[in-house]
């Protein structure tokens, strides 16, 4: 199990920080968020690497309430940067998707087709209810299960989501011998097949020589007209991941 954080910036808040574990079947390679809003906006950015699974950049993200309307710009370029890649955000963005009143985070991850998961109140009030932790993805169709945990640990609820394990094709080359028929001149075969010299068919003792000679005599006829070829022929098997 790998471990990215960043350190709490406002402690006195009980705010900030960000965890992320990853499971060591996969690769974990840090990136450089360009999220520059620090020290407002909390940030992680992984690409999560497995062999034969199309690449994940995971982006987990804190950010303050207080954060300028410039995150979700850098955000937008973010996105704009890896949408060849499947994309998965989520965090405590503190930006209240249960209305869409001034709304620009959901804007821009919809302009790019981005999806996001969750649709219960992340933090309840006696007074309110906000949708504050949110999962964004461009691959919606491979999570099969999301929503919110009730927490005693913390004013906000958790999040989660269920990725499939879905299979994956892998492909490997083997080298196999075979006859290509389709140009085949059947007349010339035949031709050849009766001048082969049959009569020695009659000089075998026994029904095992006798069968001998004749495969050989078919095969000498074979490899004249229809010779053998190497191909490379393609293997394809199912992957878990």
């Amino acid at each position: 199990m790998e471990v990215c954080e960043t350190p709490y910036w406002n402690h006195k808040e009980r705010a900030g920080g960000v965890l992320l574990y990853v499971h060591n079947k996969f690769n974990a390679l840090a990136g450089t968020l360009q999220i520059t809003v620090t020290p407002k906006v909390q940030s992680i950015k992984i690409t999560l690497q497995k062999q034969y699974v199309r690449p994940i950049k995971v982006i987990v993200i804190y950010r303050s309430p207080k954060t300028s309307s410039s995150f979700e710009e850098q955000l937008e370029k973010e996105i704009e940067e890896n949408s060849h890649n499947e994309i998965l955000i989520l965090g405590d963005l503190n930006i209240d998707h249960t209305s869409s009143l001034n709304n620009k985070l959901s804007s821009t991850y919809k302009k790019h087709s981005l999806k996001q998961l969750i649709k219960e109140p992340t933090r309840i009030t006696p007074t309110s209810k906000s949708l504050l932790d949110l999962i964004i993805t461009n691959a919606p169709n491979k999570y099969v299960k999301c929503g919110t945990i009730n927490s005693t640990l913390s004013d906000h609820e958790m999040i989660h989501a269920v990725r499939k394990n879905t299979n994956r094709h892998k492909a490997f080359y083997v080298t196999r011998i075979t006859r290509n028929f389709k140009n085949t001149n059947v007349q010339q075969v035949r031709e050849t097949l009766k001048q082969a010299p049959w009569w020695c068919l009659s000089q075998m003792t026994t029904i095992d020589d006798k069968f001998q000679m004749f495969c050989e005599i078919i095969k000498i006829v074979m490899n004249k007209h229809i010779p053998n070829k190497t191909v490379r022929v393609k293997i394809i098997t199912m992957v878990k991941k």
